[in-house]
């Protein structure tokens, strides 16, 4: 964009002005929504390990779309603090550390269902595979 390279990640919401959502795109509330801007600090720190860029030398924006109206458009700029890469690296070594740690044998459990499995690259393999669909019990009356 203007010569610069950039990220421009497309969202279509329902929720484009909420600033009470945690999928909200309320921009004066969108700095608190980690859920949201965790995908720019991530998709930033690829683009550096993988392209060798400087986190300041290309932008991430968001292009958000109006479920609702179809004129109800943003165009966000997101700028990270150099700190906040340095705690979510924590974070993901943290997450790594854990899951290394388990013992997948003991402590993985599956839950299956034939949607899912039907796109997991494991299909052929996995034992916990689904592929008849599951019995979901409904109470009703009392």
């Amino acid at each position: 964009m203007n010569g610069r390279p950039c990220i421009i990640d497309l969202k279509y919401s329902g929720v484009i002005d909420d600033k009470w959502s945690e999928f909200g795109w309320d921009v004066d509330s969108l700095h608190y929504k980690e859920k949201l801007l965790v995908q720019a600090i991530q998709y930033k720190m690829l683009v550096k390990e993988n392209y060798g860029l400087e986190y300041k030398d290309f932008d991430f924006f968001f292009m958000v779309f109006s479920s609702k109206e179809v004129n109800d458009v943003k165009f966000i700029r997101i700028n990270i603090d150099e700190d906040s890469y340095d705690i979510h690296e924590k974070h993901i070594s943290s997450v790594y550390k854990q899951i290394n740690a388990m013992d997948i044998e003991k402590d993985f459990i599956a839950y299956p269902s034939i949607k899912s499995c039907s796109k997991c690259p494991l299909y052929s393999t996995c034992e916990f595979k689904s592929d008849i669909p599951l019995i979901e019990d409904v109470y009703y009356g009392g």
